[in-house]
Parts: C-alpha cells; sequence; structure tokens
C-alpha cells in the first residue's frame, strides 16, 4: 500500500432525506458490522509516520432527515464489533483526531418519534503494540448514539425504549504516546432549535463499560510533566436547548420523563501506566429537573483499577447528572497510604470538583490487593517553618494516637504525611510478634542527605496484655520481610516508643516514600489470657503524651514524582 491509504475502513449508511411535506420512516432496518482476527502492520514513511490514516474505521448510522419533523425511526439496529485485531509495527499516526481503532454507530433523524431502536458498539480482545512510539490522537474511539434533532416547537417529540451500549473491553495498549488512550461514550437525547419542546423519555437504557483494559504510555516526558489521558468517558440522556435562553423556567414542562431510564458508567479492572490523566470524568448538564423528573441516575462504578505511575489517578468534574459524587472504592493507586489530592496518601491523585469517595482502597495492585481503610492527614511545609499533623483514632476497641512534626530548613516546600490504618493488611504478612496497630509516615521533597526524623507512637499499658513495656519496638516493612528499628527506645513513664531515622539507620529517611510501621510487643510466658481494657481520656491517657515525627532538613531539593 502506499503512504497514507486506509487500513480497514468502513462507512456506510440507511439515509432518507425528504421533503417538509413528507412523513418519512424507518422500520426494522439493520446494519450490522464484525471486523475480527487481523493484523495489520504500520510501516514508517520518511517523514516518521504511518502508512495509514486509521488502521481499522467503522462509522456506520441509520439516518432521516426530513424538514417537517413529521418522520419515525422504529425498531431499528445499528451494531459494530472489531475484536481479536492485531495491530503493531513502527510508524505513528500523526493526523489530528486519528485513531488505531475508531468505531462509531449512531441513529438519528429530524423526527418525531424515536422508539425501540438498539445501537451498540463493541472494541473487544485488540492488541496495539510497537516496539517504538506509537504516537495518535487517540488509541481506541469508541461511541455509540440515539439523537433527535427538532426543528418545529409544537411537536411533542417520542423518545420509548431505546438502547445504546458501549463496551470496551480486554484492550492492550503499549509504547504508546498519545493524546487519550480510550475515548468512549454513549449517549442518547436530543437538541432543540425552537423555543420549546415536549419530551416524552421513557424505559431508555444508556450504558457504558471500559473495563479489563491495559494501557500503557511510552517513556516521554514533557519538562516535567507526562502526556495524555488514558481513559476519557461520558455517557447522558437528556435534552439539550439550542439556545439556553429559551429555558427560562426550569419548572416548565419541558422534558415529561415517564421513565424509569437507566444510565450507568462503569470502569473497572483496567491497568493505566504513566498518564498525566488516568481517567477523566468530564461534566455534562443534567435533564432540567421537574415534577416528572424520573430518570434513574447511577452512580457510576469506577473499582478494582490499577493506577502505576500515573500522576492523576481520577480527574472528576462536578456534574448534576451524578449528585452523590463518584464511587472510587477498590482501586490500587500506586502506594499502600491510599491516593494524594483530595487523599491523605502519597499515591497517585484524584482531582476535580467532583465529590468522590475513594475508602476504602486496595493495598497492592488488582487482583492480589486487598481492601484497606484508614484516616489521615497531610500537608505542605514551606521552607524555613515547621508544622505538626496529628491524628487521634478511636476505631475497634483500640485508641490510636499519632503526630508528625515537620521543621523544614531547606530551600524548598516538602511534603508530609500520615496515615493510621484501620481494617485490612497493610502489608502482605503480619509482624512475627503481637501489633497494637500500624501506621504509615512519608515525606516527599527534600534532600534525605540532611534530614533527620524522629517517629513516636503512643500506647496503654491496657492493651499489653500484662507483657513487659520494655519488650514494645517499632518495626517497617521493608518490601519482603518485617524489620526492626535500629534506633528505638521506650518511655515507660510517658507511655511512648521513639524511633529515630537518618540517612544511616534502618529505616533510613530513602525509605520514607510511604513505609508502613508496626507497634509491637512480646508477650509475656506467664500470661493466659484476659480481656484489653480500652483507655478512658480520664485513665492512661491523661498522662501519655502525643506520639512526634520530627523532621529537620538543611537542605531540601523539589523533586518529581512518576
Amino acid at each position: 500500500m502506499s503512504v497514507k491509504d486506509k487500513g480497514i475502513d468502513i462507512e456506510g449508511s440507511i439515509f432518507l432525506k425528504a421533503k417538509r411535506t413528507t412523513s418519512a420512516k424507518i422500520l426494522r432496518s439493520t446494519i450490522a458490522i464484525l471486523i475480527s482476527n487481523n493484523e495489520i502492520h504500520l510501516l514508517s514513511d520518511e517523514d516518521g509516520g504511518s502508512n495509514f490514516d486509521t488502521p481499522i474505521k467503522v462509522n456506520v448510522w441509520i439516518k432521516e432527515n426530513n424538514k417537517g419533523d413529521e418522520g419515525e425511526l422504529l425498531n431499528n439496529t445499528v451494531s459494530v464489533e472489531v475484536k481479536n485485531n492485531k495491530i503493531f509495527g513502527e510508524g505513528g499516526i500523526w493526523d489530528e483526531y486519528k485513531a488505531y481503532i475508531y468505531a462509531w454507530a449512531h441513529i438519528s433523524g429530524v423526527t418525531t418519534n424515536m422508539s425501540n431502536n438498539k445501537v451498540s458498539v463493541k472494541v473487544l480482545n485488540n492488541e496495539i503494540y510497537s516496539a517504538t512510539e506509537l504516537s495518535a490522537d487517540t488509541a481506541i474511539f469508541a461511541r455509540g448514539h440515539i439523537w433527535v434533532n427538532s426543528l418545529d416547537s409544537s411537536r411533542t417529540i417520542k423518545f420509548e425504549n431505546n438502547t445504546v451500549t458501549v463496551v470496551v473491553e480486554g484492550n492492550m495498549v503499549n509504547n504508546s504516546s498519545v493524546e487519550t488512550g480510550i475515548n468512549a461514550s454513549a449517549f442518547l437525547g436530543m437538541k432543540s432549535e425552537a423555543d420549546s419542546n415536549l419530551v416524552r423519555l421513557q424505559d431508555n437504557n444508556v450504558s457504558l463499560s471500559v473495563a479489563g483494559n491495559a494501557l500503557k504510555q511510552a517513556m516521554i516526558v514533557e519538562g516535567s510533566r507526562m502526556l495524555g489521558t488514558g481513559v476519557w468517558a461520558f455517557t447522558y440522556l437528556g435534552v439539550n436547548y439550542d439556545d439556553p435562553a429559551y429555558i427560562e423556567n426550569l419548572d416548565e414542562v419541558l422534558a415529561d420523563l415517564r421513565g424509569p431510564n437507566y444510565v450507568s458508567l462503569s470502569i473497572v479492572r483496567n491497568n493505566l501506566t504513566m498518564f498525566d490523566e488516568a481517567i477523566h470524568l468530564p461534566s455534562l448538564e443534567s435533564l432540567p429537573r421537574t415534577e416528572h423528573y424520573s430518570i434513574k441516575e447511577v452512580t457510576p462504578d469506577i473499582h478494582f483499577n490499577n493506577f502505576i505511575y500515573d500522576n492523576i489517578g481520577v480527574y472528576a468534574e462536578e456534574s448534576n447528572t451524578v449528585p452523590e459524587g463518584y464511587n472510587l472504592t477498590h482501586n490500587w493507586w500506586g502506594n499502600v497510604n491510599g491516593p494524594s489530592g483530595i487523599g491523605h496518601g502519597s499515591g497517585c491523585k484524584v482531582l476535580g470538583d467532583a465529590q468522590a469517595s475513594y475508602t476504602p482502597w486496595l493495598n497492592a495492585p488488582y487482583p492480589a490487593g486487598e481492601p484497606l481503610t484508614g484516616v489521615g492527614t497531610s500537608s505542605t511545609v514551606p521552607s524555613g517553618n515547621t508544622l505538626t499533623l496529628s491524628k487521634n483514632d478511636r476505631y475497634g476497641g483500640i485508641w490510636r494516637n499519632v503526630s508528625v512534626t515537620l521543621t523544614n530548613d531547606g530551600e524548598s516546600s516538602s511534603r508530609f504525611g500520615l496515615t493510621i490504618f484501620r481494617d485490612g493488611k497493610p502489608a502482605p504478612e503480619t509482624p512475627p510478634t503481637n501489633t497494637l496497630y500500624y501506621f504509615d509516615v512519608y515525606v516527599e521533597d527534600g534532600d534525605p542527605t540532611n534530614m533527620q526524623v524522629i517517629v513516636k507512637a503512643n500506647y496503654s499499658e491496657s492493651y499489653l496484655g500484662g507483657a513487659p513495656e520494655e519488650t514494645l519496638k517499632l518495626m517497617w516493612w521493608n518490601g519482603s520481610a518485617w524489620v526492626e528499628f535500629s534506633n528505638c527506645s521506650v518511655d515507660t513513664d510517658h507511655n511512648v516508643v521513639t524511633g529515630y531515622i537518618t540517612p544511616n539507620t534502618v529505616p533510613s529517611i530513602r525509605d520514607l516514600r510511604g513505609t508502613v510501621v508496626a507497634l509491637v510487643y512480646t508477650p509475656s510466658s506467664a500470661v493466659v489470657g484476659g480481656e484489653l481494657e480500652v483507655p478512658t481520656a480520664s485513665s492512661d491517657w491523661g498522662l501519655v503524651a502525643a506520639a512526634t515525627l520530627t523532621v529537620m532538613a538543611a537542605v531540601i531539593v523539589a523533586s518529581r514524582k512518576l
């Protein structure tokens, strides 16, 4: 093939254009496209580009264009399936808006009755790989929609029993340099160019699933910033008025939703590596809330994803289509202490205007990772300042008390944080002796050769079951085993265990990048059994000093975190 020829390019339609006085109908029509088990080699041209614009492209639709708004589209089906294909080689796709796999199916028209139609787009188990950098606007583009344009305000638009389904699952994209790894959307609705329309939406379903994909960007950075978005996804069911001025009173019945209508979004079991934004959830306007409002809003499922060396794990824009916020639980954020951003950990960030919950998170990458919960805090200390973070947590019959003090004498700011773990296993193995509780400390940015850290953890004698206080010590998980602090002491007068950390201790300053610490003790052989007494504010804790972590930094240099 010559340079810029097509790979697999399918474009087709069932199209009906009618005059204004004609009543047009498209009934029981079907378009079904299957592209499977192909192998496509990208060859580099003299400019470093590819010999294909788009290796696999499918764009099919059923469209009725009746200027009189009298048309009907009933019982039609458009389906596209692209699966088990392999695309690999040397060249990139440099043109804007191009993709390695492009799949779009839709049904649309200027009509008064859009009912019992189905649109399905599936992109499954494809492999896109190159030994060199793969460049494109998008690796996989998948879109399905059912849409009506209205020109006449006197018409009532009927939407009933339509289904839009988009599934992107089991695909692998490796060594890419793309603006977007997966651009997926599913929507159903209407655009009105008239001043008002009564729109009847009933028993419609819109669903989008992005599951089990593995996306890895090439090791390329722009300054100190990684490139690209891993997954850009949205679902929508609604009415869009061409001129917002037409909507003067949202209490007017602009949309008659007799429901239930269902909208769902699922992003699960994906491996997303080295993206600037691993998942981006855009903001969309929902339907006007009227007394007939009955759409079924489904909280998006965003679970069991592995965010690996990403800058931002999830960026969620505020949207009234998701009033309860986004559920981001059971994901691996790249560190056992959970996400940063709105989170208190040092893993990939969770950012955006939308509400989001991320607890519990996973203690290791899916599928081996298990749920883990905790409470914590984090902050940034400017150069020449001292700041204390503290956390008191009473959970499961144990009162944990930890504080962190960072003195920053360096020339740049330093970020630090503290997490007290509750349920779950913060490390794959438990310490070889009894554990009171676990916590995590991290210090980011700065020169580790000019820092000293002092860790202090509180305890109550009633928790020891008669064991000698002198057996208390701090241990840390080094990634493969539990190791004792090389410099640790017990203050039995104030019930504090102190560990000292320098560049030459175990653990060292360099190890404080999400370090799980356990406060442990050795049980007395004379103790057979008994119950632990939870201290009250007037008993043991009245004399307990706050646990403290002090960091003295002579020189701090900002460093980039992948």
